[in-house]
């Protein structure tokens, strides 16, 4: 790497490490002022606080902390180099942006690999703890929000699926498939009782070792308590590797289980295309930021690199809703955004003069 090169990238490294702790410091400020009654309320130590968003920073980090940290560490590096003429220098030289942006192309890729190494290898762990510590709390943050989507899995073997959940104690579109009876349950929806026990209507009852269907108006069974439901899976499939979420797909899809399977793909995908997040919001914006242009450098770049994170962030959520109701091919449904993201912005980095 030549001399020119180095001193692009540390020029940017200061940029993202600056970047990185103030981003982080407002999100814990933030997120403590949210929490602190739940704190107080259930006198923990400053030590289980510490722990709490050394874990949690870990898990929000990932997804948005990094990747943005990433996309103001250009706005500032190159608009700096930008007023200091260096990047105008370079391009007399003959340096194309491609060539420029070298270093800092191959700091992302070696960034979003380490991305990769630890959410399949890190963050289950950081995961299980992070919940071990929020179970210690008495409630969850929001318990009278409806939640969609949820998955769990029980200690003998059934895996639960609700389509939404009105805590403490409703639900709707209940699929339960029992691992060890061979048996395939569809409820339209269910009320808490009491313990482990719920009450399940309209249920559809498939043997899959005969294939028999039976229609039962309503029955009790005994599941998982609403508090585990809401405190745990939600963050199911992350705490997951994925060599075990591809055994479960296949599993679904030999039951027949094909919308589960669906929403099982999305999410394994999703969590290969969150690990490269930086370096598509990175080249989406690039072409803007070395474009040379008459006007206020840093205040043009910031909000182009802003409303850009906001509105891949915007498409990447709907695409991935879409995918889980079987709209979109859950292929298509994660990485279709990323993707052309990237794409616009390679193709806009060729149309620098």
């Amino acid at each position: 790497m030549k001399i020119i090169e180095r001193y692009i990238l540390r020029e940017y490294l200061k940029s993202f490490v600056f970047s990185l702790l103030v981003i982080s410091f407002f999100y814990i400020l933030g997120d403590l002022f949210s929490h602190i009654d739940e704190f107080i309320k259930n006198k923990v130590a400053l030590s289980f606080i510490l722990k709490y968003y050394y874990y949690n920073i870990f898990l929000v980090g990932i997804y948005i902390l990094i990747p943005l940290s990433t996309v103001l560490a250009s706005t500032f590096s190159f608009t700096n180099l930008m007023y200091s003429g260096q990047i105008i220098a370079l391009r007399v030289l003959g340096w194309s942006a491609f060539r420029i942006l070298r270093p800092v192309i191959l700091f992302l890729v070696m960034l979003c690999l380490i991305n990769f190494y630890f959410v399949e290898k890190k963050l289950p762990q950081y995961l299980e703890r992070y919940q071990n510590l929020r179970s210690q709390m008495s409630s969850p943050s929001s318990p009278n929000k409806v939640l969609s989507g949820l998955t769990y899995l029980t200690p003998d073997a059934k895996l639960i699926f609700i389509g939404k959940f009105y805590p403490p104690h409703r639900a709707e579109n209940v699929l339960i498939l029992d691992q060890k009876k061979l048996v395939k349950l569809q409820a339209e929806r269910g009320v808490f009782i009491k313990g482990k026990t719920w009450e399940l209507f309209s249920i559809y009852s498939h043997d899959l070792k005969n294939g028999r269907v039976e229609f039962l108006s309503q029955k009790e069974y005994l599941l998982v308590e609403p508090q585990k439901v809401y405190s745990r899976s939600q963050q199911f499939f992350q705490i997951m590797p994925a060599s075990l979420i591809k055994e479960r797909i296949k599993y679904f899809q030999s039951m027949g289980a094909e919308d589960l399977a669906k929403i099982w793909k999305t999410e394994i995908y999703k969590k290969n295309a969150i690990c490269f997040f930086p370096l598509f919001l990175n080249i989406s914006i690039w072409g803007f930021i070395l474009r040379i242009r008459k006007g206020h450098y840093l205040l043009s770049n910031f909000g182009i690199g802003i409303f850009s994170s906001f509105i891949f962030y915007v498409l990447f959520s709907v695409s991935l809703s879409l995918s889980k109701a079987g709209i979109l091919n859950p292929i298509l449904g994660v990485w279709f955004f990323p993707l052309l993201f990237s794409l616009w912005g390679v193709l806009n980095l060729l149309s620098i003069p």
